[in-house]
């Protein structure tokens, strides 16, 4: 399954974990900032809430926020936050809050971003998301071919 995003202007929000970069999508209301702030907690550094610029550069998509809005992020009943933010980042991982992922040990997803491939989780519903991500992130996930060895 690929699914397409356009370089440009994406509504979502963009965490940087370690020089990592993951791009959070989905529908208003869906959990971007809370997953953002959870993603904080870990020691992740916000780089844009509510609109992502992605930028492709050869074989590299970089994700930036808007100029003004540096470390800003909306935590839901309590109000607009500051938190630490950096300016870019290399994006390496898509979570689409919108879809949920049907198979106990789904296939590799992406998303193309230009001609760009990222890995994709579909995240709606799923539990402990925020710390299995950042798993994916430091290692990513483990193949079926490292099992069979």
């Amino acid at each position: 399954m690929t699914t397409r995003l356009i370089p440009g202007w994406v509504h979502g929000s963009c965490i940087d974990m370690d020089g990592s970069g993951l791009l959070i999508i989905g529908a208003s209301g869906r959990g971007k900032s809370a997953l953002s702030l959870d993603f904080i907690g870990l020691g992740g550094r916000l780089v844009s809430d509510d609109q992502v610029e992605l930028l492709t550069e050869g074989p590299v998509v970089h994700a930036r926020g808007k100029p003004g809005f540096e470390g800003l992020i909306e935590a839901r009943y309590l109000g607009i936050l500051r938190g630490p933010y950096c300016a870019q980042t290399t994006l390496k991982l898509v979570i689409d809050l919108d879809r949920c992922e049907t198979l106990r040990l789904p296939p590799p997803r992406h998303v193309k971003i230009g001609v760009n491939d990222v890995d994709l989780i579909l995240g709606r519903n799923l539990p402990s998301l925020a710390i299995a991500s950042k798993l994916w992130l430091l290692s990513g996930p483990v193949r079926q071919a490292e099992l069979d060895q």
